[in-house]
């Protein structure tokens, strides 16, 4: 069995908590000085009852969240 879920799981705007090299990942919003956009796409592939999550950005910088 092979399947893909894309989610949209943030847009401009949006801070998102996600994990990338020990960061969160943003884009627009709440940042350290910086506004951007894009989207942030969640992308899970299954296959052979194994399950991978990786989520990748269509905006051309991983931003940092500011807290």
């Amino acid at each position: 069995m092979f399947g893909v879920e894309v989610y949209v799981i943030g847009t401009a705007g949006d801070c998102v908590e996600s994990c990338y090299m020990n960061e969160c990942v943003c884009t627009g919003g709440r940042m350290n000085g910086y506004s951007g956009e894009g989207w942030i796409l969640q992308l899970k592939l299954f296959m052979a009852g194994l399950e991978l999550v990786t989520e990748l950005s269509l905006s051309s910088v991983w931003w940092v969240c500011s807290h």
